[in-house]
């Protein structure tokens, strides 16, 4: 029987923050300085690390220009 792996909540935001940043042309520091979110936060939330902070991840919403939902879906 073949199983799935079922993306978590964290990988997810992780491969959108990423993608919608590079898309965006923006490099990590200059991403940082635009959100006041700390470099090795956003090197933590981009690695899928678990309890990222609801208001950190709305500030990476904001800053990308996405609602917290978009973060969430899953990528095909």
């Amino acid at each position: 029987m073949h199983e799935t792996h079922r993306t978590t909540p964290e990988e997810a935001i992780a491969r959108n923050v990423r993608r919608l940043r590079m898309k965006q042309g923006l490099g990590k520091a200059r991403f940082c300085l635009m959100t006041g979110i700390g470099r090795p936060t956003l090197d933590q939330i981009e690695e899928g690390a678990p309890n990222a902070k609801l208001s950190t991840i709305r500030k990476v919403a904001e800053g990308l220009g996405v609602e917290v939902a978009d973060l969430l879906e899953e990528l095909s």
